[in-house]
């Protein structure tokens, strides 16, 4: 019996099986609640890493993180988390430094951008003015890390070029890619860059709501009155 097997594995642990009847995203998302945190597999067709059709429920609706763990990744890598600086980016990189700290593991803060101009006439501001500026924001954003977590080796990095290239690349080797979710729709990847690289990644990830969607899931706020 699985149970069984986990708490020789893991003696440490409280392991309890429970046989339930139901959807299995909405079980699942109930029986974890805000404060708890669901595991699932990822799938796969061929040789591309997707999203099932509960996983990909879960992470668009559960007011909790959701792990999609998958077999690839650098199990001795780094907690990758990627940020965009909007509201929420201080409690995202909150939940991963716990996971790095979770997993004995160092952080790295990737954020990627790009310089636009403000208009067909406009010049894009130089270059190394938004590197410099962007740098400062998110130093200021992990300043808290740095000072309650000093044992976790945090590491900036800041690239220009889309969001989804960058995280793929840092996905190679890390050991979790963390991501928020501000309204993630999986089923629509290309318009969202989280969605997007759901659907790529190969290492686990580990996707937060954060910001609005915390205070508002979708989906299990109908489930629960329904189970009332």
């Amino acid at each position: 019996m699985l149970q069984d097997e986990l708490t020789v594995a893991c003696p440490a642990l409280r392991v309890t099986a429970e046989y339930t009847t139901g959807s299995a995203e909405q079980v699942l998302a109930r029986r974890a609640g805000p404060e708890g945190r669901i595991v699932v597999g990822g799938s796969s067709t061929g040789s591309r890493p997707t999203l099932g059709r509960v996983a990909g429920r879960l992470v668009r609706d559960a007011p909790c993180p959701v792990l999609v763990h998958r077999a690839g990744g650098d199990p001795t890598g780094p907690v990758v988390v990627g940020v965009d600086c909007r509201p929420g980016t201080a409690e995202l990189i909150g939940a991963a430094v716990d996971e790095a700290c979770v997993r004995g593991s160092s952080l790295v803060v990737l954020h990627a951008w790009r310089v636009h101009g403000t208009g067909p006439s406009s010049a894009a501001p130089p270059e190394h003015s938004v590197a410099q500026a962007e740098a400062d924001l998110l130093e200021r954003l992990v300043a808290d890390v740095r000072t309650g977590h000093p044992a976790v080796p945090v590491e900036l990095v800041l690239r220009p070029g889309t969001a989804a290239d960058r995280l793929l690349e840092a996905a190679e080797s890390a050991a979790v890619l963390v991501l928020g979710r501000h309204g993630l729709r999986p089923r629509v990847p290309a318009r969202r860059t989280s969605g997007w690289v759901l659907d790529r990644v190969g290492c686990p990830v580990l996707v937060v709501p954060v910001g609005a969607d915390v205070r508002r899931p979708r989906g299990v706020v109908r489930a629960r009155t329904s189970a009332r």
